[in-house]
């Protein structure tokens, strides 16, 4: 949750100066696509750094857990600063189109509610279960590469649009 704050904080402190938000939200997208990629890697490095911090110094059980929150939320930092960042990017792109209304950013923000839950319960109840850990982070890493080359492309074919008019 600091992550999705920190992200949110950030961007919606600089969405409004980045020249192509909705290019910008579509880096966001695919960055998170990596970081899920590389998730089960750094996990697993974190998993050997754990034994290093047990067998160094030999911390007692509260020490230890303390050490294994700490790496846990420094590890998931930058994804979850990123997906905290879609929005306000987004929202920004919302706001530099020429055909929002006074009630787009809300209807953007239901929508990304609803999305959010809706992943939630398929990954939580139909991914998991029936593709495992590994395929489930590779399709969800799909969906949010997609989604980043679509916002991409997107404004890349609206910004030569526009310039042609």
């Amino acid at each position: 949750m600091g992550g999705l704050a920190l992200g949110s904080a950030l961007s919606g402190k600089f969405a409004s100066r980045i020249k192509r938000p909705l290019s910008a939200y579509g880096w966001l997208e695919i960055g998170i696509a990596i970081y899920a990629i590389l998730v089960p890697f750094l996990f697993h490095w974190v998993d050997n750094l754990y034994a290093v911090i047990w067998q160094q110094f030999h911390p007692g059980f509260f020490a230890f857990s303390v050490w294994r929150f700490a790496l846990s939320c420094l590890l998931l930092l930058v994804p979850t600063t990123l997906m905290g960042a879609t929005l306000p990017v987004l929202s920004a792109a919302l706001l530099s189109s020429s055909g929002h209304s006074s009630s787009s950013v809300t209807k953007l923000y239901a929508c990304n509610l609803v999305g959010a839950i809706l992943g939630t319960l398929a990954a939580g109840f139909v991914l998991l279960p029936v593709l495992g850990v590994r395929t489930t982070i590779l399709v969800a890493a799909a969906i949010n590469t997609i989604i980043g080359i679509t916002a991409i492309v997107g404004e890349r074919k609206n910004s030569s649009r526009s310039r042609q008019h």
